[in-house]
């Protein structure tokens, strides 16, 4: 009986050690589960965050006025019209990589669109592309019915993604209040060109001709690009590195650009 009396005593002081032990082991583990939670929690902040506190100047509007470098004798008539001749910037997308310890330094990237609307000082020029040369062109002799023109303009639309250099100033200053002065190259991809001519014909009504077609410029150009702000505030200049229309056409036409814009 005593013996009974032992076993019993036993088995039952087993079973109150196993629950305490899967009581503190479950404890365990929701701790466990608890911290992992916290950890991801903080990561997660983290990346949103970002590794830097470094903030790029890039994304938001331009608004440029462009201009031809240097004309040549056979480009003497697409002289342009510089203050209807504008590039249009809308930078979407930035990212920055910090390069210095006071975060005031660093690679700023992106993506972006550009549209170009060129305008002639001659309304009755425009860009025509013929046996396989793109040549100025007067309207006239495309359109024989045109008795007054009121615009000619030739436009492209590109991609953009820029690889710039900043540094803000003075570093030790909240990065609110710093000034910044960014250079860098700025590569485009050509999505779309096109001319628009608009006109009164022999009967008075007014005529829209457009035509879509790549007219020889190359598919991808090359801008060194300056710019330099305070804030939300940014003016800014390009000079196209590469030519504006393929060896076959016209002789070298380079694009330079003067604008400001706001950033985001």
């Amino acid at each position: 009986m005593k013996t009974r009396i032992l076993i019993l005593c036993l088995l039952s002081a087993c079973s109150a050690y196993a629950q305490s032990t899967a009581d503190s082991t479950d404890l365990y583990r929701e701790s466990s589960v608890s911290e992992l939670f916290g950890i991801g929690e903080k990561t997660y902040n983290k990346a949103a965050r970002g590794t830097t506190s470094f903030r790029g100047h890039w994304n938001g509007v331009r608004l440029g006025f462009m201009n031809f470098a240097k004309l040549a004798p056979e480009t003497e008539a697409a002289d342009l019209n510089i203050n209807h001749s504008l590039s249009m910037q809308f930078n979407l997308v930035k990212r920055e990589i910090s390069l210095s310890k006071k975060q005031n330094f660093g690679i700023v990237t992106g993506l972006g669109l550009e549209y170009q609307r060129f305008r002639f000082q001659d309304n009755n020029i425009t860009f025509h592309k013929t046996d396989g040369q793109t040549l100025p062109t007067e309207v006239r002799t495309l359109h024989t019915d045109a008795r007054e023109i009121r615009k000619s303009s030739f436009k492209n639309l590109y991609l953009t993604i820029p690889v710039l250099l900043e540094v803000q100033i003075p570093k030790n200053a909240a990065p609110a209040k710093r000034m910044f002065l960014s250079a860098g190259v700025m590569a485009g991809i050509r999505m779309h060109s096109k001319t628009k001519i608009v006109y009164q014909d022999n009967q008075n009504d007014t005529m829209k001709k457009k035509q879509k077609g790549n007219f020889n410029v190359l598919p991808v150009k090359a801008d060194a690009v300056v710019q330099i702000g305070y804030r939300h505030v940014t003016l800014w200049g390009s000079y196209t590195l590469t030519r504006l229309f393929k060896k076959s056409s016209l002789p070298d036409l380079n694009v330079y650009t003067v604008g400001f814009g706001f950033s985001i």
